[in-house]
C-alpha cells in the first residue's frame, strides 16, 4: 500500500496503463477479493494523474502479449523495461524502445476508451458481488 502512495502525492508520476480483460477475470482470491481489487482499480483509475484502458476480448489478439513498461526520464529519454519467464531486462537501445512504443500504440488504440473502461470495471465489480 505504501507504494501507492506515490499514486497521490503532489508531484506523482503520469501513469499510463493497458491491461488485458484476462487480468479482470482471472479470479484470483475469491469472489470477496476481486470485486475489492476492481474497486480499487476503478478509485485509482480515476485520479487526475492516472489513465487506464481495457483490451478487451473482442478486440482481438494484442501487438504484443508480454508485460512491458515504457519508463520517460525528466530528460525526455525512454527506456524499455520487459518482463519475462527468463526476468526482466531493461535496454535504451532506441530501436527496441521505438518497437515496443508502436505495439504499445497498436494495443491502446484497439483499447476501450477511458470512460468506457471505468464502466466496464464497475460491471465487473458488480458481477464479483
Amino acid at each position: 500500500m505504501k507504494r501507492q502512495g506515490i499514486l497521490t502525492r503532489s508531484q506523482a508520476p503520469r501513469l499510463w496503463v493497458v491491461m488485458h480483460e484476462s487480468a479482470l477475470r482471472t479470479v484470483v482470491g475469491g469472489p470477496a477479493v476481486m470485486r475489492d481489487q476492481m474497486l480499487r482499480l476503478r478509485e485509482v483509475a480515476a485520479l487526475p494523474t492516472v489513465t487506464v484502458q481495457v483490451h478487451a476480448f473482442t478486440a482481438g489478439a494484442p501487438a504484443s502479449v508480454e508485460p512491458m513498461i515504457i519508463l520517460r526520464q525528466p530528460d525526455g529519454s525512454q527506456c524499455l523495461f520487459g518482463d519475462t519467464v527468463l526476468g526482466g531486462q531493461m535496454s535504451e537501445e532506441q530501436e527496441k524502445v521505438e518497437f515496443a512504443r508502436q505495439a504499445y500504440d497498436r494495443i491502446r488504440a484497439e483499447s476501450m476508451g477511458v470512460r468506457d473502461t471505468l464502466r466496464f470495471i464497475e460491471d465487473i465489480a458488480k458481477g464479483y458481488s
